[in-house]
């Protein structure tokens, strides 16, 4: 039997980003790396349905030097101590390179699948950018959107929109 997912977005899902010119950034630091409150409840919830929680992540501040693999395996290893994720798949590249990871691109949600047999069909990807939104498109999973001071024109791309992460347990009772 195939699983179903949670799939996350990590930065301005998992932790809170950093806004610039009303454009959202991932943490470089570990000072600046802090996880939205009451994640940890919610996810629990979630997890009594079944549901892997894995997130998908593109850090593109790694190939560009700001990101270090330390900071980033410590930032990941404050994920994995607090939160029920069963896994992270990260894209270190940057947009304009060829690679065929980087959201909206779906191989990371690919790799998911075939690493946990995953059905899409079954399956939810939280984001907070369009990068998300056509990302979960492209791979076939229902995309939800949590709306943010920064992505209003996505809205009426996503299949749900959520103001606040509590309302996904509403998504995936039904």
């Amino acid at each position: 039997m195939k699983n179903k997912c949670l799939f996350l977005d990590r930065d301005g899902i998992i932790n809170i980003p950093l806004v610039k010119k009303n454009k959202p950034f991932a943490p470089t630091k570990i000072s600046q790396f802090r996880l939205y409150k009451n994640l940890n409840k919610t996810l629990n919830y979630i997890k009594k349905f079944n549901y892997l929680i894995i997130i998908i992540t593109n850090q593109p501040e790694l190939s560009r030097g700001n990101l270090d693999e330390k900071t980033l395996d410590k930032m990941h290893d404050i994920i994995f101590s607090t939160l029920p994720i069963d896994d992270i798949f990260i894209c270190k590249c940057q947009e304009s390179s060829s690679c065929n990871c980087y959201k909206p691109k779906p191989k990371m949600l690919y790799d998911a699948k075939m690493k946990h047999n995953i059905d899409f069909k079954k399956s939810y990807f939280v984001g907070d950018t369009h990068r998300d939104i056509y990302c979960a498109s492209n791979a076939g999973c229902y995309s939800i959107l949590l709306k943010k001071r920064y992505n209003y024109e996505m809205i009426s791309k996503a299949d749900y929109v959520i103001e606040n992460f509590g309302q996904i347990k509403k998504i995936l009772k039904k």
